[in-house]
């Protein structure tokens, strides 16, 4: 799989006119798979343009050019060229097949400033796919004075948490849950544990950090009956949606 170019524009994909963005979009995908096919034994591969956004004419115009392209290219059996397709992804799935993965694995890269500020500027240019998402009904539920959109995740984890602690919603089955990495990164995308017990015999503020050193964990522990748990601190406005869903399930 490769990506052909991500094109950042603050107004949208635009090389000009339609026809010509059409054009030019269409030239990147055909080149990159003639490289493909002149420099790498490929085998089966998915030639990909992706952008923040693109026109939803300009899209369409693209994907109709390549319906006609695929056939042609598949009659070709003595090149590779024929186990390729073409792939444009843009908008909403940007956001969610290019833009979420990348904030997933800022915490694994060693040195992720590179990598965190080019997801910051993702951030930015997906901006209008979140507030089209905010623009949605509100329903009205028991954690509504902590679902405005426009707190900062941590605050809403925080006090959502805090208020699903006092009214016993937390129990020691959902607990077990968040103590689990494998669960949490299935329900919310966290690379850690939502949870982690407190060992009273060891220093808090080296409990928090892990093996390199960072802060992973909020200083303020959570009490939830008798025992107190650090709340991980890894959270992007991307996760507040599932982290909601969450929520109002055990309302």
């Amino acid at each position: 799989m490769i990506a052909v170019e991500t094109a950042f524009h603050e107004n949208g994909l635009q090389y000009g006119s339609a026809d010509e963005t059409i054009g030019r979009v269409l030239k990147k995908l055909i080149r990159a798979a003639f490289a493909l096919e002149a420099y790498v034994d490929a085998g089966e591969a998915a030639v990909i343009f992706a952008t923040p956004k693109m026109a939803e004419p300009i899209r369409r115009g693209v994907q109709e050019h390549l319906a006609r392209l695929e056939p042609l290219l598949s009659r070709q059996a003595n090149l590779a060229i024929h186990r390729m397709s073409f792939r444009i992804i843009a908008n909403e799935e940007f956001a969610s097949e290019i833009l979420e993965p990348v904030l997933s694995q800022v915490d694994a890269v060693a040195d992720g400033s590179e990598l965190f500020l080019r997801a910051q500027q993702l951030i930015r240019l997906c901006d209008p796919v979140r507030r089209q998402q905010s623009a949605r009904p509100k329903v009205d539920h028991p954690l509504s004075a902590t679902a405005d959109k426009g707190s900062r995740i941590g605050e809403h984890v925080r006090a959502t948490m805090a208020q699903l602690a006092a009214a016993g919603r937390l129990t020691p089955h959902v607990v077990d849950q968040l103590l689990n990495a494998r669960y949490c990164k299935a329900t919310f995308k966290l690379g850690l544990p939502f949870l982690k017990a407190v060992d009273r015999a060891m220093e808090l503020s080296r409990q928090r950090i892990d093996e390199r050193g960072y802060g992973r964990y909020w200083k303020q522990p959570l009490r939830i009956g008798s025992r107190d748990f650090l709340m991980c601190s890894q959270w992007f406005v991307w996760q507040r949606d599932a982290f909601d869903r969450w929520a109002r399930d055990l309302v």
